[in-house]
């Protein structure tokens, strides 16, 4: 649920000289970029992964279950953006077996070496066990992206207004990521840090901090193997808030 790995695609693909970067769930994004392509043309980018599980802000939306995910993302050299992403859920008691998210948004440079995005994100869940209204949601995100040779820093916003599969409340999570390309290497690290305000968080407080570290080796420049640690504040439960360490293999295309 409310991924963001494909925001990272779409920099690379509308903003030559980005370098390939990672999520905080693992998944790793395209390393595709388009400076020879003609003028106005649009840039396709796709992705293909396997997961031991699916953390997302320290939770398991898998409940522990390994999963199979994919993206395909169309972007403009105006910096116009749209795609889909979907991953299987394994057998979820309110989200079904699959979920769909659909997005579109706008990425330019702002300044030497830094990105902004605007998107908007639809999150589907076609086969889930509760009425449409109470499954599906929308979510909006502002990021900044920077490319500093070896270093890719990200931060962000993500907010999702009052809705009715959020019991009525907004969210607001907050989020840093700092990617470290290892040079002359074909290893990469991560840390990412989180802090949700809102409906998603899993504390009685309604504020919860989560955060990961994570290493990844590519063989072949568009595969990758990650290895993630992922952790949460708040209760725990085993499969769902529990730390968890997440494998992943995943493919650009």
């Amino acid at each position: 649920m409310k991924h963001i790995f494909y925001a990272a695609i779409v920099v690379t693909a509308l903003v030559p000289g980005v370098a390939g970067a990672d999520s905080p769930t693992g998944q790793n994004i395209s390393t595709t970029a388009v400076s020879e392509t003609p003028p106005d043309a649009l840039h396709f980018s796709a992705n293909a992964s396997l997961l031991s599980d699916y953390r997302f802000r320290g939770t398991s939306y898998s409940l522990g279950d390994p999963v199979t995910q994919a993206s395909l993302v169309a972007s403009h050299e105006s910096g116009l953006f749209a795609g889909i992403f979907a991953s299987s859920l394994g057998n979820h008691p309110i989200y079904g077996t699959t979920e769909v998210d659909l997005f579109a948004g706008f990425a330019q440079p702002i300044a030497p070496a830094l990105t902004a995005e605007v998107s908007l994100y639809y999150y589907v869940y076609p086969d889930g066990n509760l009425p449409v209204s109470q499954t599906n949601s929308f979510e909006t995100t502002v990021q900044l992206t920077g490319d500093f040779g070896a270093f890719t820093p990200k931060i962000g916003a993500w907010y999702a207004w009052e809705q009715t599969a959020l019991f009525g409340r907004d969210n607001l999570y907050l989020f840093g990521d700092l990617v470290w390309r290892v040079p002359d290497t074909a290893f990469d690290a991560k840390v990412h840090a989180g802090y949700t305000n809102g409906a998603y968080s899993i504390a009685a407080d309604s504020t919860v901090v989560d955060w990961s570290v994570g290493v990844g080796f590519r063989p072949l420049p568009n595969i990758r193997l990650g290895l993630d640690y992922s952790d949460i504040g708040g209760p725990r439960v085993d499969d769902y808030t529990d730390d968890a360490i997440v494998g992943g293999l995943s493919m650009d295309f």
